[in-house]
C-alpha cells in the first residue's frame, strides 16, 4: 500500500524527468533546425550518422 508521501515522491521524480525530456528534445530539435538553416549539407551528414552514435553509446554502456 502506497502512502501519501510515497505518491508525492513518485510525482516529483516523474515531473523532473518529464521536464528534462522536454528540455533535451527541444534542444535537439532546435539544434537540427539551426544546423539545417546554416549549413544544410553538414547537418544532413550529422543527422544520417547520429543513429550510429546512439548505437555505439548503447553498446559502450552495455559493455561497461
Amino acid at each position: 500500500m502506497l502512502f501519501c508521501s510515497d505518491v508525492n515522491q513518485i510525482r516529483e521524480g516523474i515531473g523532473d524527468k518529464i521536464a528534462s525530456l522536454l528540455q533535451w528534445s527541444t534542444c535537439c530539435i532546435s539544434g537540427i533546425v539551426i544546423g539545417v538553416a546554416h549549413g544544410w549539407k553538414l547537418a544532413l551528414v550529422i543527422v544520417a550518422v547520429s543513429p550510429l552514435f546512439v548505437i555505439a553509446g548503447l553498446f559502450m554502456t552495455y559493455v561497461s
